[in-house]
């Protein structure tokens, strides 16, 4: 934890209008974007899985434009979100291994077990294959990166340095910054339901639980690994899935669960290269001189 606590606080505060710019466009966008559902043209419009995809797209790279400005103007930089080439290539590294090691092993369990060897309906033809991976590189994928640099990577320090100038424990101060964080985290996907799925109360008192839980889930993982990019892959795994054999359910349990065994493990993967690897708390503040 004392390693931690270095860590969260080797972190700059980010300038007041830009916190604040930020935390109004996280709830801007994903108001703007499930607006487009109360119309029930604009409605069919986006049933169209290439048109959805699209505005996704075109929405969720002028948000990463503007955060990319905000932080060339801000104390916090691409670094402090562990947005190094070192840290890039390691999460994405791992997160590849990680899927295709899953994979793997429900494929030996399908010829061990003597199931049929079925592909997904995600992999069962072309066409299947490239609308599957479309979807996950431009929208899942992709909405799974900005909500951890955001939801995680960036709003969790930020609101820990600032209650920890009103409150001297750290642990208190880190735990009260992972609710406030995560149930931020859980309010975001309220426009969804309210406009795309038009739930009842109880279903979506029932949901923003789910959410808050899982937000809660995702930033241990995040203070474990402090590698955004794997657990964005992690987080758009658990939510769309790629098996290539056997089902939907299967992938996503054992994806949990060796995705939490290599998280546990996670320090040891580094070895000797922490130095260029790991966002240690000495590489994230700025030399002087």
């Amino acid at each position: 934890m004392k390693r931690l606590f270095q860590y969260l606080e080797a972190i700059p505060k980010s300038k007041r209008w830009v916190l604040l710019v930020v935390l109004l466009s996280i709830a801007a966008v994903p108001l703007s974007i499930n607006l487009f559902y109360v119309s029930d043209e604009l409605r069919r419009l986006m049933e169209n899985q290439l048109f959805f995809v699209g505005i996704v797209l075109v929405v969720y790279v002028t948000w990463l434009a503007l955060l990319y400005w905000l932080q060339k103007n801000d104390h916090v930089r691409l670094r402090h979100l562990s947005l190094t080439k070192a840290a890039i290539t390691k999460g994405l590294l791992w997160g590849l291994i990680l899927f295709l090691a899953v994979n793997t092993v429900l494929l030996l369990k399908a010829v061990f077990t003597a199931d049929s060897l079925m592909l997904t309906k995600k992999f069962a033809s072309l066409e299947g294959i490239s609308k599957s991976l479309g979807v996950f590189t431009f929208n899942v994928c992709l909405n799974a990166f900005v909500e951890e640099v955001l939801c995680r990577a960036y709003i969790i320090p930020q609101f820990y340095l600032l209650l920890l100038e009103k409150i001297k424990t750290k642990g208190m101060a880190l735990l009260l910054a992972l609710l406030a964080t995560q149930a931020l985290f859980a309010l975001l996907h309220l426009p969804r339901d309210l406009f795309r799925f038009d739930l009842e109360l109880a279903t979506i008192i029932s949901t923003q639980a789910q959410l808050f839980m899982s937000g809660i889930i995702l930033s241990l993982v995040y203070l474990r690994t402090r590698n955004v990019l794997f657990l964005a892959l992690f987080h758009a795994f658990m939510n769309y899935g790629l098996p290539i054999v056997g089902a939907d359910a299967d992938f996503k349990l054992y994806y949990m669960v060796s995705a939490f065994a290599l998280t546990v493990f996670w320090s040891k993967l580094a070895g000797a290269g922490r130095a260029k690897d790991e966002l240690a708390p000495e590489l994230l503040v700025d030399k002087i001189g």
